[in-house]
């Protein structure tokens, strides 16, 4: 796994926009691999996603490409962050949004839930017909945004922060150096 910096990735408990998140570059090009398809249906029977990354330009939710302090006040700000990632085993943007606080809806691929867990830390969702149910469920409810935002927060640190990074790169130079 990745390893973030909880202060530069960082809980800004902003207000809640009421908005799904998604954060890919050439979306719609890469889409098997990334989800697309799902996405867009949910996208389209939810009306209120937004998405983040180059390539998108075509795509009526995209609202371009942001700098890393931008970015961070979106993840902030949004109620639910979708990933809809089919083939990837650790998505940089699903981290990053936890990192933030933003209550996750993930796919439950490559292990993932070694780090998560469903209905505590994130939402794990599979089908179109999930994350939609899991995205109103969340947007719903002010009290699930809170725990979810809190938990998955917590679990982002723990699994996916720079402390826990270092150290398991010191224990391979030690063990590559044979001390």
């Amino acid at each position: 796994p990745h390893g973030f910096d909880p202060l530069e990735f960082k809980f800004l408990n902003l207000k809640r926009n009421g908005k799904v998140l998604s954060a890919v570059s050439l979306f719609e090009k890469r889409g098997k691999i990334l989800g697309f398809d799902n996405w867009r249906w949910v996208s389209d029977e939810l009306g209120c996603c937004t998405l983040v990354g180059h390539g998108n330009d075509k795509l009526k939710e995209s609202l371009g490409n942001f700098s890393l302090p931008r970015l961070v006040q979106w993840y902030n700000k949004s109620s639910v962050f979708l990933n809809t990632t089919v083939k990837s085993a650790m998505p940089r943007s699903r981290a990053e949004a936890l990192m933030c606080g933003t209550p996750l809806i993930t796919t439950n691929n490559y292990g993932i839930n070694k780090y998560l867990v469903n209905n505590k830390s994130c939402i794990f969702a599979d089908t179109k017909e999930d994350m939609l149910k899991a995205a109103k469920k969340i947007l719903d409810s002010k009290q699930m945004q809170v725990d979810l935002s809190c938990a998955g927060r917590e679990a982002a640190i723990k699994h996916f922060g720079i402390n826990d990074y270092l150290s398991r790169w010191e224990q391979v130079f030690q063990e590559v150096l044979g001390e």
